[in-house]
C-alpha cells in the first residue's frame, strides 16, 4: 500500500512532471500528477480500511460483544489511529522526500500538509460512518469483490478535494488557511465521534 503512491511519485519525478503546484493560474501548470497522487493515496487508504475488516475467522468477532457498547468507539478509533501511524505517515514522509527534489522545501511541506489533511479527514469520515468493526466480515467472494470495486466513494471525495485544491492553490496564504480548516474539521469530527462521552440522562 505504501509502495503504490510512492512509485507514482517517483514516475512523476523521473518524467519531470512535478511542477510547483502553487500559482494564480493553477491549471496552466498542469498539476496532473499532484492530483493523481492524491487520488491514489485515497484509493489505497480506502482499500486498506476495507481490507482490515475482512478475516478468515469471523467467529472471533465475539470478542467485541465481551466489551461494553461504548468500547465500539475505541475499537474504531484504534483502527483510525493505526492507519494514520502505519500508512499515512510513512506514505507522506516518502512523498515529501521525493518531491523536495523538484519543489522547494517550503512549498513541498505545505503541499504534503494539504494532502495529509485531506487523507486524514477521509480516514476519520470512513471510521465514523462505517458500521463493520475490524476483522468481522467473512473472507467471502462477495466481500472480496466489494473490497476491489469500492473505489467510487474515495474517487468522488478525491475529485471534490481536487477542485478545492485548484481553488486554494492560487495563493499560499489561502492554502494555509484551507489546511487549518480541514484539520480543525477533522479534530472536531474525531472528538464527537470517538472521544466525547454521551451525557447520562438522570
Amino acid at each position: 500500500m505504501i509502495l503504490i503512491p510512492s512509485a507514482l511519485a517517483l514516475f512523476a519525478l523521473f518524467t519531470n512532471q512535478l511542477p510547483v503546484p502553487f500559482s494564480p493560474d493553477v491549471l496552466s501548470i498542469k498539476p496532473v500528477f499532484h492530483i493523481s497522487i492524491l487520488l491514489c493515496v485515497l484509493v489505497v487508504l480506502n482499500t486498506a480500511l476495507l481490507g482490515i475488516k475482512i478475516t478468515n475467522y469471523p467467529g472471533a468477532s465475539w470478542v467485541y460483544d465481551a466489551y461494553p457498547m461504548e468500547s465500539r468507539k475505541a475499537f474504531k478509533n484504534g483502527i483510525r489511529k493505526f492507519m494514520v501511524v502505519r500508512l499515512l505517515y510513512p506514505v507522506f514522509i516518502i512523498l515529501f522526500l521525493i518531491i523536495i527534489i523538484k519543489i522547494p522545501v517550503h512549498y513541498s511541506a505545505l503541499h504534503i500538509l494539504f494532502l495529509f489533511a485531506v487523507a486524514n479527514l477521509y480516514n476519520s469520515i470512513f471510521n465514523t460512518f462505517s458500521k463493520a468493526l475490524p476483522f468481522t466480515k467473512e473472507n467471502s467472494f462477495i466481500n472480496s469483490v466489494q473490497r476491489l470495486t469500492s473505489i467510487i466513494i474515495p474517487l468522488i471525495y478525491g475529485i471534490i478535494m481536487s477542485v478545492i485544491m485548484f481553488l486554494v492553490y492560487a495563493s499560499v496564504e489561502i492554502t494555509i488557511i484551507a489546511v487549518i480548516v480541514i484539520m480543525t474539521i477533522t479534530f472536531w469530527l474525531n472528538y464527537f465521534s470517538f472521544v466525547r462521552k454521551p451525557k447520562l440522562v438522570k
